[in-house]
């Protein structure tokens, strides 16, 4: 951290790892951001050696603001029209070109998050540079290190967003579902708040659903007579 020029160096900021699990580590390091006055701890672990699925996959949806992708996108759609299957089998042709599409999607995600990780980084080391050198007493622009922070600001935002998106498009899909016990629950806490019963002015059990809405309809009319009548009087 750069403050008032100097630099304040000092180590407080930790990594917790059960010890079953220092096998996957493969290091820790350090990184400037502009989030927080303190730098980045970051650990990577290679869980490669465990078997995983494919897991969820959402489309970014701010590559709709992207003109090569709409216009690829588009190219792809041209393409799948001139199928056999577009007149004879729709619903095949809608699912073979949804899947095109996000075969696409995700080569061009991956392409776009390696350019802007290739940048992220080449921000990263910049700050850290400049750092050095103030740690070494040299004389630096601090208005190109605070341009340099502004920059990687912006980076470090549309991370944080992307990390939130995949957090409520994970929790949508994966999160625990309402079992036949709760949604029994739910429907007897809803049938307990309806009126299943009345008494007319004979004393008689209503019970019929058309019946009792007379009843209430009747019976708020002749409320708001009364309240007219009274405030005639």
């Amino acid at each position: 951290m750069v403050y008032n020029g100097e630099l304040k160096q000092s180590r407080i900021d930790y990594c917790l790892l059960n010890r079953n699990l220092t096998f996957f580590v493969q290091g820790v390091y350090y990184y400037d951001t502009t989030i927080s006055d303190h730098c980045f701890v970051e650990i990577k672990i290679d869980f490669e050696k465990i078997e995983r699925g494919p897991g969820l996959w959402i489309l970014n949806n701010t590559f709709l603001n992207n003109e090569e992708y709409v216009s690829k996108i588009k190219n792809i759609i041209e393409e799948e029209k001139q199928s056999t299957l577009f007149n004879s089998e729709f619903l095949i042709w809608w699912d073979n070109l949804k899947y095109k599409i996000k075969k696409f999607s995700q080569v061009f995600g991956k392409r776009i998050q390696k350019e802007k990780n290739a940048e992220y980084l080449l921000l990263q080391n910049k700050l850290k540079g400049i750092s050095e050198r103030i740690a070494q007493g040299e004389v630096v622009d601090i208005a190109q290190y605070k341009n340099l922070k502004l920059n990687l600001s912006v980076y470090e935002e549309q991370k944080c967003k992307g990390a939130i998106l995949r957090s409520k498009a994970f929790w949508a899909i994966e999160s625990d579902k309402c079992t036949k016990y709760f949604l029994q629950m739910e429907k007897e806490k809803q049938e307990s708040h309806c009126i299943k019963e009345l008494l007319n002015e004979q004393n008689e059990s209503v019970t019929y659903t058309e019946d009792i809405l007379d009843m209430q309809y009747d019976f708020y009319v002749n409320c708001i007579l009364l309240l007219k009548q009274m405030m005639i009087l």
